[in-house]
């Protein structure tokens, strides 16, 4: 159980961040690793984020999951990571983070409504003005539906909040499955950023 100061996160990260984790390193995301059509709506997103975290500065925001399915806390499944990822990206190895972070740094949206914002912004060419679009996307509640997701966005990933990770694997595994359900998984202690089994 954390403290009320902490929020529990989960992200999907290629290998490398995790090494870097694991070695004491903070990660921050690159805006050239964002999809370019993409792009304009994360400005904005990070420009929200900056409001809550202004150590944010010019980087793109790390994307995480806070709730999935409907359920307030459900880690992500296996079929929201095979929905987001393609199989370059899983040939490249991904890997599933857990973290506790700081419940100040954390800005909580609906995937749902995000996804509604993302397409008029495509579509538009700019960001939606509308406060009650704002409202929809940050507004409690934030699960619009019974399978709605609430998505989670911070400055960047800290060692200090690492709790555990896995490789990440999609093939032969039920999509309803949770994504830390996998007999690999590592926890963050220092004898498993050693040696991980």
């Amino acid at each position: 159980m954390l403290p009320d100061s902490q929020v529990r996160l989960w992200t999907f990260q290629n290998l490398q961040v995790a090494e870097r984790l694991i070695a004491g390193s903070s990660h921050r995301a690159d805006w050239d690793c964002t999809p370019q059509n993409f792009r304009l709506a994360y400005r904005w997103m990070a420009d929200e984020l900056l409001k809550i975290a202004p150590g944010l500065g010019d980087d793109a925001p790390v994307w995480c999951w806070h709730s999935c399915n409907g359920v307030r806390g459900q880690m992500p499944t296996v079929g929201t990571a095979a929905m987001l990822l393609s199989e370059y990206d899983l040939e490249q190895g991904m890997v599933v983070i857990e973290l506790a972070v700081p419940r100040s740094l954390v800005l909580l949206s609906s995937y749902y409504a995000w996804n509604r914002f993302l397409d008029v912004t495509l579509v538009k060419k700019r960001w939606p003005r509308s406060p009650l679009r704002k409202r929809r996307l940050f507004g409690e509640p934030l699960m619009w539906h019974g399978t709605d997701d609430i998505q989670a966005v911070l400055p960047s990933i800290e060692p200090q909040w690492l709790i555990r990770w896995t490789r990440l694997t999609i093939a032969d595994r039920e999509w309803e499955e949770p994504v830390l359900e996998q007999k690999s998984v590592m926890q963050a202690g220092l004898a498993d950023r050693r040696n991980p089994t």
